[in-house]
């Protein structure tokens, strides 16, 4: 939706040197092709693709004026699937005979030190830019919710798409079209 917008529009896109700028590791202006350093930098329009956010760094390839909105599923869903489709990849999930295996002794099969061990904990607040191995406290969850809040316009949920296709547009100003989308992988 988001490339098709942008490609009506002739709005320029940042895109990856390489596949996921990088991801796992976070977002570094320099993974962007044709990115630049310095003043007469090109700014680009639309950067859309999966990252390990760091606002730091998107903040030089993007322009002041920036819309940040980004996509949040409720987190059981998140973890099953995760464990559906990466099961072969990463070492918690390959490890386990079930996803109910799993998550009953999820510290069984979980090591922070191999590779992918991020998809199978806190995968949200990884990709937010956050420590997902922290100890989960009060304190901490309302420190990385304030500090989304501050980072980023607006959160999409998955579970409420398509009434949040309907915000993003009134937040953009965007025409209907500009939303119509279709599922895939339902």
């Amino acid at each position: 939706m988001l490339y098709r917008f942008g490609d009506e529009r002739g709005l320029y896109f940042a895109l990856p040197n390489v596949d996921q700028f990088g991801y796992p590791a976070f977002f570094y202006a320099g993974r962007v092709r044709g990115y630049k350093s310095g003043s007469n930098q090109q700014q680009f329009d639309i950067l859309t693709n999966h990252m390990r956010f760091q606002l730091s760094e998107v903040q030089k390839v993007m322009p002041p004026d920036t819309f940040y909105f980004s996509i949040l599923r409720d987190p059981f869903s998140l973890a099953k699937s995760s464990y559906a489709y990466f099961k072969d990849l990463c070492p918690a999930f390959s490890q386990a005979s079930s996803f109910e295996e799993f998550t009953t002794h999820p510290w069984k099969y979980y090591n922070p030190d191999l590779r992918y061990s991020h998809l199978s904990r806190n995968a949200m607040s990884f990709d937010f830019g956050f420590n997902n191995n922290a100890n989960y406290s009060e304190s901490l969850a309302m420190e990385v919710e304030s500090k989304i809040r501050k980072s980023f316009n607006m959160i999409m949920l998955v579970e409420y798409f398509d009434e949040s296709l309907v915000l993003l547009r009134h937040a953009l100003c965007w025409p209907m079209d500009a939303i119509v989308t279709f599922s895939l992988n339902v």
